[in-house]
């Protein structure tokens, strides 16, 4: 019996100093299929609350597969996003256009779109719009404590 167990030791020292690794010891990640451009968050500044604000994103398909794009959700009402193409050939661009609402929105702010993709890994693709702004009129005092 004790026979047996050195020759099965001896057997697993053996497959392990001598093994090929069944998986790959690449460190690269995958990478995305697509870029967006100018950059996936824009900053409107400061402004007043009254404006609409727009930001169009060109979304590239840099993969060698067609590139499909689902269900757009923004994170509140304030915000919109329209897109002129839903389909991408390799190589070919969309238009997405980030809006935030008129009147809306007051102070700061970061509101996100999330465009669904076959492309994303997994993820949805994200755009962001931040801002701040700025109340036309302040009320004094602001806080009221209702009974």
């Amino acid at each position: 019996m004790i026979r047996f167990y050195f020759y099965f030791v001896l057997a697993l020292l053996f497959l392990s100093v001598f093994s090929i690794p069944l998986y790959s010891t690449s460190s690269t990640a995958p990478q995305e299929k697509f870029t967006i451009s100018p950059a996936a968050t824009v900053d409107f500044g400061t402004y007043p609350a009254n404006e609409e604000k727009r930001q169009t994103f060109i979304l590239k398909n840099t993969s060698t597969e067609k590139m499909t794009l689902g269900k757009i959700r923004t994170t509140c009402d304030c915000s919109a996003a329209e897109i002129s193409k839903k389909i991408l050939a390799p190589g070919e661009s969309t238009q997405i256009t980030g809006i935030i609402h008129a009147e809306s929105v007051m102070g700061p702010y970061a509101k996100n779109i999330y465009i669904e993709s076959d492309a994303a890994l997994g993820k949805n693709i994200k755009l962001t719009l931040n801002g701040n702004a700025v109340a036309l009129l302040k009320v004094e005092p602001s806080n009221f404590i209702y009974m």
